[in-house]
């Protein structure tokens, strides 16, 4: 039953499916208390069937009676494992999360997930999520513009995701844009940003990074860029990068912070 745990013990980020990564320890119980454990999953991340990120957020929990209880650090690098995995659909998703984790923790567990977009952000965000826009590599040599439009908007994207080029382990959150200028094409633009998910980068170099490209490709009047990462170890970064001095969009707090 998971005997040797990862508490303490230095840890490789593996994007490959691995239900062998969950380990339990045993209960400290009593028979006169009734309850249940709650986790709030913040980080549940995987491709769709065309490989395009999907991004949610979920609730576990099962009874404090239980006679295991899941090791934290051991679910963080499980649901890690998805990232790279395709599911056919959220469902599936969920009914594997539910079948890995009972079948270890030998007791009934409840999962509900939702896609980030579709629940209620805590934000006033005032733009267009372009997560729902399909993709494809027919994009990879750059962001493309529609140069007989010109459009001042801001959009923006909760797949996020790079890498830390220190820990290898991966780093979420959610990407705002504000432009004046040509149209972007929201498909080329979010082939890009998923393109990023893999790239060992801090977050300041990666919204660096977009913010350039964007300037190089689009050649926008007005730029501003703002990555909101989830928190780590109670510290969330937001870099903001704008081709102009003290024009910089309002900061946000995401759900996921």
């Amino acid at each position: 039953m998971g005997a040797i745990g990862h508490l303490g013990v230095a840890a490789c980020y593996n994007s490959i499916y691995n239900p062998g990564l969950l380990r339990v320890v045993e209960r400290v119980s009593s028979d006169l208390l009734f309850g249940v454990d709650v986790w709030n999953l913040y980080e549940l991340y995987w491709l769709d069937i065309s490989g395009k990120p999907c991004v949610h957020v979920g609730r576990l929990s099962y009874d404090s009676r239980s006679k295991y209880i899941l090791e934290s650090k051991s679910v963080k690098l499980y649901l890690m494992s998805l990232n790279e995995h395709k599911f056919s659909s959220t469902q599936e998703a969920k009914e594997t999360i539910v079948r890995d984790i009972e079948g270890l923790l030998n007791t009934q567990i409840e999962v509900e997930i939702s896609e980030l977009v579709n629940i209620e952000r805590g934000l006033a965000i005032d733009g267009v999520c372009i997560d729902g826009v399909s993709i494809s590599d027919v994009y990879g040599d750059g962001i493309k513009c529609f140069p007989d439009v010109y459009i001042k908007e801001s959009l923006y994207s909760d797949v996020l995701k790079s890498n830390c080029p220190v820990t290898m382990q991966p780093d979420y959150g959610s990407l705002l844009i504000e432009y004046h200028g040509q149209k972007i094409d929201r498909s080329s633009l979010l082939f890009y940003i998923t393109s990023l998910r893999n790239k060992n980068k801090f977050h300041e170099d990666c919204i660096q990074e977009i913010c350039e490209r964007i300037l190089v490709d689009c050649k926008p009047e007005y730029l501003a860029v703002l990555g909101m990462y989830n928190r780590r170890g109670g510290i969330d970064i937001n870099p903001i990068r704008s081709n102009v001095a003290g024009v910089f969009p309002s900061l946000y707090r995401s759900l996921r912070q």
